[in-house]
Formats: C-alpha cells, sequence, structure tokens
C-alpha cells in the first residue's frame, strides 16, 4: 500500500534499487499514490512545471544532475494524474547553451519520449518580487499552474546540502543567480535568501533523487554514492529534515533547516516523519560531509576573512582545465582573471577578491575547479565542532 502524503509532516522513503525506468516508475508511482487519486497535487487540466536539478551539462552518471529515469518517470505520472501540457526545464549555473544543458543531461530523449516541452529559461525573464528583493525569472513561470520539484540529493560545499529547499533556487534566470552569490557570500545568508525564494512560490510536489547520492565535494565535483530510496512529500522542509539522516546531521546542523526552525516551521521540522519500506536506509553509513558542514559555523561578519585565513579558496587546476572561460563569465567579483602566452589560454583565480561562492567549481564542465582547505585547519575545526555541539536557536 502506498504511503500517505496527506499529512506533511509524513515523508515517503521507497526503496528503489537502480535506474531501471520500470522500477524508478513503480517507486515514484508508490511515493505519491494516494495524493495524485485524490487530485489535490496535480491540476486536472492545467500545466505543470517539472524541474529537476540540472546544475551543468554532466552526463547523468556524474550523479551532478538529477537522473532522466526520474524525470520520465515523474512527467509520465503528471499526465496520468490529469495535466493538460508538462513543461520541463531548469536554470543551470553559468552561460551554457539550452541545447547542451538537454543533450547531456538526457532530458531531450526524456521531452520526446514522454511529450513533455522543453522550457528555456535563458530568454525572456520579468522581475519577481522576493522578500523586497527583484529577481529574473522565465515570463512564462507564472502560466503554470504548479510545479513539481526533482531534486539529486547531494552534500554541497558551501550550504552543506542541497536537496528540496534549494532546488527552488533554480528557478531564477540563468547567471543572475552568481550575483546573489555575492550578496550572500556566507552559508548562513545564502541559506536564508533561498528559504525566502522557496516560500514566495513553493512546489506541489517533492520527489527526490537518492538512487545514488553526491557526496564529499558536491554539488559537482563529489563521488557517487548509491542509496537506493525515492524520497517524496509536499513539503520541501520536511523532505530535506528526512533527508539529513543520510547525512547523519541534525536540521539544526543545516543552514536552511536551523533558520526555518527559528521561525514558522519549527512544528514542521520536529514533526517530519520518514515512512515507507526505505526507512532503514536512511540509517546506513552516511555521506561523507563538505566543507560546508565547517564553514556556516563563521559569523556573516568574518566570513570572508576567515576563510582567507584557512585558506579555503577554489584553485584552478591546469591539467582539467579547457579553457572554457565559464569560469571567468559568472564570478560575479571579476575574480577570475584570463592570460594567454605563447598561444596559450590559460586562468587564475585571485583569492583576494574572490568570495567563496563556489560558483565557478559549480559552472565548471570539466571537474577543474577544486578548493584548498588545510587538513590540519580542518581536523582541528572538527575536534572544536564535537566539543561543542551546535545548539538549538533561541525561542
Amino acid at each position: 500500500m502506498a504511503p500517505p502524503l496527506n499529512n506533511q509532516n509524513n515523508i515517503a522513503t521507497v526503496r528503489c534499487a537502480d535506474y531501471d525506468l520500470a522500477t524508478v516508475r513503480d517507486a515514484v508511482s508508490t511515493a505519491v499514490k494516494d495524493q495524485l487519486q485524490a487530485g489535490v497535487i496535480i491540476p486536472s487540466g492545467g500545466t505543470v512545471l517539472v524541474k529537476p536539478n540540472l546544475l551543468s551539462p554532466r552526463a547523468p552518471e556524474e550523479c551532478v544532475t538529477t537522473h532522466p529515469a526520474v524525470v520520465e518517470a515523474v512527467i509520465n505520472l503528471c499526465f496520468k494524474a490529469g495535466a493538460k501540457d508538462v513543461w520541463l526545464g531548469d536554470s543551470c549555473a553559468g552561460e551554457h547553451s539550452d541545447d547542451k544543458l538537454w543533450e547531456k543531461t538526457g532530458m531531450r530523449d526524456v521531452s520526446e519520449r514522454t511529450g513533455a516541452k522543453l522550457k528555456s529559461f535563458n530568454n525572456e525573464v520579468k522581475p519577481w518580487t522576493v522578500n523586497y528583493t527583484k529577481v529574473p525569472v522565465p515570463t512564462w513561470l507564472d502560466e503554470i499552474d504548479a510545479w513539481v520539484s526533482v531534486p539529486k540529493l547531494k552534500t554541497h560545499d558551501l550550504t552543506v546540502m542541497t536537496c528540496a529547499v534549494k532546488n527552488s533556487y533554480g528557478l531564477v534566470s540563468g547567471i543572475s543567480k552568481s550575483h546573489f552569490h555575492a550578496k550572500h557570500p556566507s552559508p548562513v545568508s545564502m541559506s536564508g535568501f533561498i528559504n525566502d525564494i522557496h516560500d514566495t512560490f513553493p512546489p506541489a510536489l517533492v520527489l527526490v533523487d537518492a538512487v545514488q547520492a553526491m557526496e564529499g565535494h558536491g554539488p559537482a565535483n563529489g563521488e557517487t554514492r548509491d542509496i537506493g530510496l525515492i524520497v517524496a512529500g509536499v513539503n520541501s522542509f520536511a523532505v530535506d529534515t528526512v533527508c539529513t539522516q543520510l547525512l547523519n546531521e541534525t536540521p539544526l546542523q543545516i543552514p536552511h533547516l536551523r533558520l526555518a526552525a527559528a521561525s514558522d516551521k519549527q512544528t514542521i521540522i520536529e514533526s517530519a516523519k520518514p515512512i515507507g519500506n526505505g526507512t532503514d536506509l536512511l540509517h546506513q553509513k552516511p555521506l561523507k560531509s563538505s566543507a560546508g558542514r565547517f564553514l556556516q559555523r563563521i559569523p556573516d561578519p568574518l566570513f570572508h576573512v576567515a576563510t582567507r585565513v584557512l585558506s579555503r579558496r577554489p584553485a584552478i587546476n591546469p591539467d582539467k582545465c579547457r579553457a572554457c572561460g565559464l569560469c571567468a563569465d559568472i564570478c560575479s567579483k571579476g575574480a577570475i582573471s584570463k592570460t594567454t602566452r605563447h598561444n596559450k589560454t590559460t586562468y587564475r583565480i585571485d583569492p583576494k577578491k574572490c568570495i567563496t561562492c563556489m560558483c565557478c567549481s559549480e559552472t565548471c564542465p570539466y571537474q577543474a575547479i577544486m578548493t584548498s582547505f588545510k587538513e590540519k585547519v580542518r581536523n582541528a575545526l572538527s575536534r572544536l565542532f564535537r566539543k561543542n555541539p551546535i545548539s538549538p536557536p533561541k525561542s
């Protein structure tokens, strides 16, 4: 029997051993069966946006983007539930062409097989007010009746994890996302801004691709880890709360959940409950943590200075760099410079200008940009945090 999701605090965890389409379809259908039958999630006769995490043009097996089998299963399920039109798209990091993004991630094939319409986030945009801030979104966004979030579970070098709530940030169009990173450089500040974006336009349904997750240097340069789960719910914060168990973290150790718990979402986070046949998989060996676990403890006013002292700055690996220039294009602080000598072009990151937003690392399709973080300091911080665990927010 399908796990009931009518209670927003009940989060379905359904086993899904691999990306065989039939296996994924059964898992997705099981996770949301009750809601779709009731017609309360997918509006009958309406237009639905299915939004995966398409960070950059990377092949599905690299575990950077939501797997096409999961996306295809969700689209078919939306049509079966009565959607008249299903649109498919996401705003990736950097100035990648739509054609390359759709081709590399497998979304073009999904579109052709399902009849979903590929939608660009890079053409005409309009301002959208988020907590007194104007952010650019596609002009067609207000034409949809609902949207379904299909994130990939990954660790994140800035915000500790990226999953349901952070997938909403992809609604912001194109390269402008990096400019908001400049405005909100620390993990806590950026997480608060992402929460605001999510709350302005929350999804009707969340289905997490945790069949394989990324651990370590996520969201673009980590390692693939087999988990075997589809996680689903109607509240993004409850979904993320359950997914923290895969990281062996408490919700209060994740910046955006800690901020949410200190506001009007404390009851949701405290009451989030995993149900279904995959709950035992939440407690297997935890994903390797990212540098974001340490960086979030640095107070906002000290963040830029502290990260420089800790030598935590991205660096370009010349052996992997192909001089495409995407990193320089996305850098909102102009910290990446280009040099051409003897017909060879190289790029360099100026540590004095870098704000550690990690946009360059996220947009690089060649895994040529990694962070440096002195092991001695990292170990010292780890020992410190074990002795001084994060306290709950004051009521």
